[in-house]
């Protein structure tokens, strides 16, 4: 889930059109790709009823 948050996150930047290739900017992009993906798997999760 980390790998596809990093990517959901580098599509965002890329979609801002911001360069997060790496460094600083990638991680923070990577994180917050990863917390939206969360955010959408318990959403998904909590209206499934397990």
């Amino acid at each position: 889930m980390g790998i596809v948050g990093a990517l959901l996150g580098g599509v965002i930047a890329s979609v801002i059109g911001i360069n997060a290739d790496g460094g600083f900017t990638g991680l923070i992009f990577s994180v917050i790709g990863a917390i939206i993906l969360l955010f959408i798997y318990e959403m998904i999760m909590s209206k499934r009823g397990v």
